[in-house]
């Protein structure tokens, strides 16, 4: 599943990339941007008049960590937009997914949930989203036989900041 997960979400991304590359310069075009989270993730953000795109990361710091990385988590998000009251307000509605690069050795860490966003322009360059997940799933399965857990959680919820350049 994961192996066919990633050839499908990067045929969407390069077909909707070329999308918002042709759009007209005057409806905004495509600019790309930095982005932080209340969910204490940080990352790029790509942010088209039709559809927005991110790659996030965030570390967790232990005091008893062997390496100095501690855990990674990564992710991202795919979503389309929709415009709502003018060209400075938008409502996304798309994926989120993630995984985890660390020293406990697991056979799958997958995070994945639904995304609704609403994204509203304040400025040329400043972008504050309110993100909505009405469904969130993360599995865990150690290597070990440390046994397998799944977690819905309904609703999650986080606030963001981007910069556009």
């Amino acid at each position: 599943m994961k192996n066919l997960l990633i050839p499908v979400l990067a045929f969407i991304l390069i077909t909707a990339l070329g999308t918002a590359l042709h759009a007209d310069e005057e409806d905004g075009g495509a600019r790309f941007g930095i982005q932080m989270s209340s969910d204490s993730f940080a990352g790029v953000l790509f942010y088209s008049r039709t559809f927005e795109a991110g790659l996030k990361a965030t570390v967790h710091l232990y005091d008893d960590a062997t390496d100095a990385l501690g855990d990674l988590l990564y992710g991202g998000h795919l979503a389309y937009l929709f415009r709502a009251g003018g060209d400075s307000s938008t409502v996304s509605v798309g994926v989120e997914a993630g995984s985890y690069l660390g020293d406990i050795s697991y056979a799958q860490y997958i995070d994945v949930g639904l995304r609704v966003g609403f994204n509203h322009r304040l400025g040329e360059h400043v972008l504050l989203s309110g993100l909505l997940y009405p469904l969130f799933i993360s599995t865990r399965e150690l290597e070990s036989a440390g046994g397998f857990s799944l977690v819905a959680t309904i609703p999650k919820a986080a606030v963001a900041v981007a910069y556009l350049f």
